[in-house]
């Protein structure tokens, strides 16, 4: 039995750059928001996840939530799957994850861009710490996609 308090997600918003705010979507399980809002004159959407653990699960979570993905679209949250070797550390294992893939197949169908790692390409750095028998494994699991038309309009 999983307890409501073990997740959730949430977006804070400063108000004196985004207006128009509207909750599209949040789940009972706490796993995603989907907020659409302007900034500077531009329509944008927020989508904020926590994917589950398992890998079936996640796959189909990955797939499910594709259907917000629309439009001006920032992707942020616990992916839980590290996307590259580069996003885990020497003490710890790059295997395959059938979610992976999923998740893949979405940043280019919706033509998405992960903005921490086109800025920094080579760069080990972790946003997952835990202790395995005593040792340290490190992940980056946490990212921040953004769909490209969102991105090239932000950068111009």
């Amino acid at each position: 039995m999983t307890s409501w308090w073990a997740r959730g997600v949430a977006v804070l918003i400063k108000t004196d750059r985004v207006t128009g705010v509207n909750l599209v979507y949040g789940d009972k399980e706490g796993r995603v928001i989907v907020i659409d809002c302007m900034y500077e004159t531009k329509n944008l959407r927020i989508i904020n996840i926590y994917a589950p653990n398992g890998e079936k699960e996640r796959k189909t979570f990955f797939i499910e939530i594709s259907k917000w993905w629309e439009g001006n679209c920032v992707i942020i949250g616990d992916f839980n799957v590290a996307m590259t070797p580069t996003d885990v550390s020497k003490n710890n294992v790059f295997k395959g994850d059938v979610s992976r893939g999923a998740l893949k197949d979405l940043i280019i169908t919706k033509q998405c861009l992960d903005i921490w790692r086109l800025l920094h390409p080579w760069e080990r750095a972790y946003s997952r710490r835990q202790i395995v028998l005593n040792r340290l494994k490190q992940s980056r699991i946490d990212l921040s996609l953004v769909t490209s038309s969102t991105h090239t309009r932000q950068t111009k």
